[in-house]
């Protein structure tokens, strides 16, 4: 992008703070400005800067002057000294000055900044120290960025009915608006700026976002109970979160889809240890459960109790540990012309042997003994 599309949103000169009210005017001014170009976005970079002071707004010879190279600029916003190599000497803020700036030898910016004709206040023979973010406008600490009688420089006067906003005289209402990389509505709670408009990447007026750089994840997203991630930014993740059916309880709670919510895994006997995972046991004889992710019978409550185990061949069933137990039966006709057999869903069962097997006192014919 050219330079000469860069352009200076605002700046703000802060006044040095003097420790002894006998020391020497300082010879540093600090400077703040931020850098956007003509779509009002945020500059980010290096940047080759050259300042100079002029006794008149525009035209003329400039009284001092001083570069500064690859200032580093972030999300549009830079701060200098001026004076580190050029000092600025006490006698040039005897009588109102301008700023000129010129941006990696670009066509000086325009308008110049007026900078007041004292802009460190002699008060009692020594200095106003002023806080942070404050500039000593003879003798008033203001906030340039945003007093409406000293905005942008100490001296400059907003109109009636006109707000100071970013340095700048306005007829609007500043909001904040913070910053949203993901565009999803939803800014980074710490980087904001007051204006009356969008301005670059700041474009909203909501905050909380944890993560901008995804815009599937902000508070006015919905959680996804499997993906390991906080979608709705309210500190808590899948399971944890009460958001997902049956989350935000206690236990070792993880998301189940044939169940389609969280199941607590450490207790559940169809989902034990894992989904899906069931307990098999005998519902006549024993209550089966599951207790810390393992499968257990608890017989006790039935212990010999009558039951039904469903093997034909056995009776007298009865709980017996958990299951359920019978007593084999003894499937006997007396007929040696019989093969005696059982089958648990049958029962007993005899077949007769081949006719003409031997049998006592004769042969075997259609399961009988005949002479």
């Amino acid at each position: 992008m050219p330079i000469r599309s860069l352009r200076i949103m605002s700046a703000t000169l802060l006044t040095a703070f003097m420790v002894s009210l006998t020391a020497a005017v300082p010879t540093i001014l600090p400077y703040q400005g931020f850098l956007a170009d003509n779509a009002g976005v945020p500059i980010t970079g290096n940047r080759d800067m050259h300042f100079a002071l002029y006794g008149q707004s525009s035209g003329g010879i400039a009284v001092w002057t001083e570069t500064h190279t690859g200032v580093a600029v972030t999300s549009g916003f830079f701060q200098i000294e001026l004076g580190t190599t050029t000092p600025l000497e006490d006698s040039l803020f005897d009588a109102p000055l301008f700023l000129g700036i010129r941006i990696d030898g670009e066509a000086e910016m325009s308008p110049r900044m007026r900078i007041g004709s004292v802009p460190f206040a002699r008060i009692s023979g020594g200095l106003l120290a002023c806080g942070s973010g404050q500039t000593n406008c003879n003798g008033i600490c203001a906030d340039l960025q945003t007093d409406v009688e000293n905005c942008g420089s100490c001296g400059l006067s907003c109109g009636v009915g006109e707000t100071c906003v970013l340095g700048s005289c306005g007829t609007c209402t500043p909001q904040t608006f913070y910053r949203d990389d993901d565009i999803d509505g939803w800014g980074r709670c710490n980087d904001s700026i007051q204006s009356c408009t969008p301005m670059g990447a700041y474009t909203t007026t909501q905050c909380g976002d944890c993560n901008d750089a995804d815009d599937g994840v902000n508070p006015g997203a919905t959680e996804i109970c499997n993906d390991a991630i906080d979608n709705n930014c309210n500190g808590l993740i899948d399971c944890s979160d009460f958001g997902c059916p049956g989350g935000g309880g206690g236990g070792n709670l993880v998301f189940c889809a044939s169940a389609g919510s969280c199941i607590d895994i450490d207790n559940d006997i169809q989902h034990c240890s894992a989904c899906d995972l069931a307990c098999p046991g005998d519902s006549q004889c024993a209550d089966v459960t599951c207790q810390g992710g393992s499968c257990a019978l608890d017989g006790s409550p039935y212990q010999g109790s009558p039951c039904s185990d469903q093997n034909a061949c056995t009776s007298g069933d009865t709980c017996s540990s958990g299951f359920c137990i019978g007593s084999p039966i003894t499937c006997d006709d007396g007929n040696s012309c019989t093969v005696d057999s059982c089958s648990p869903a049958s029962g007993c069962s005899f077949t007769p042997v081949a006719d003409g097997t031997p049998c006592a006192g004769g042969v075997c014919n259609a399961g009988q003994c005949t002479p």
